[in-house]
């Protein structure tokens, strides 16, 4: 059977963006009205995974990751898709997440690095150099479609699920 996985509503609850596995082509991306009786846009369906897809907060775009580089990269493009496709990380990534006005863009690295890059997104898309916020250890980013973190709308807090290192229990001999 195949399996799919809900990953975001578009804010204005008409889009549910949710991943579905290919024997072909592994893990795609793909967006549904929610009344259902579309037919589902493709966003993302080729050779590589696709994962982790989020709508900005205008739903004028989504954020996802793919492996199309030989390591996961942060993508943004167009909703609906119009065939253009701007990677916004390098040197790998995963969990992006819009501040609610679509100016930022934040996703984590595998050093566990909280990284933003700055969007335009008001004609066409562009993003700025990343720049490091915070680092982060012993997050839990490394499956798709497990939330790392959130943000909150304004871009300034953050919640992390992460683990707790306990210091080894120094009253045992």
């Amino acid at each position: 059977s195949i399996q799919k996985g809900p990953r975001d509503w578009s804010k204005d609850g008409r889009f549910v963006l949710y991943t579905q596995d290919s024997p072909e082509t592994k893990e795609d991306l793909y967006a549904r009205e929610a009344s259902g009786n579309a037919s589902p846009v493709t966003i993302a369906a080729t050779a590589a995974r696709e994962f982790d897809g989020r709508f900005s907060w205008d739903r004028r775009w989504v954020s996802y990751v793919s492996n199309e580089t030989g390591m996961n990269e942060v993508f943004v493009q167009p909703f609906p898709p119009t065939g253009g496709k701007w990677q916004v990380s390098s040197g790998g990534a995963l969990s992006p997440r819009w501040r609610e006005d679509g100016r930022e863009l934040f996703y984590l690295t595998p050093q566990g690095e909280m990284k933003v890059v700055s969007v335009d997104g008001a004609r066409s898309f562009s993003a700025g150099p990343a720049h490091t916020l915070f680092h982060l250890e012993g997050v839990h980013s490394g499956l798709p479609g497990n939330t790392a973190y959130e943000v909150t709308r304004n871009g300034e807090r953050f919640l992390v699920n992460f683990t707790r290192r306990t210091p080894p229990d120094s009253s045992i001999s």
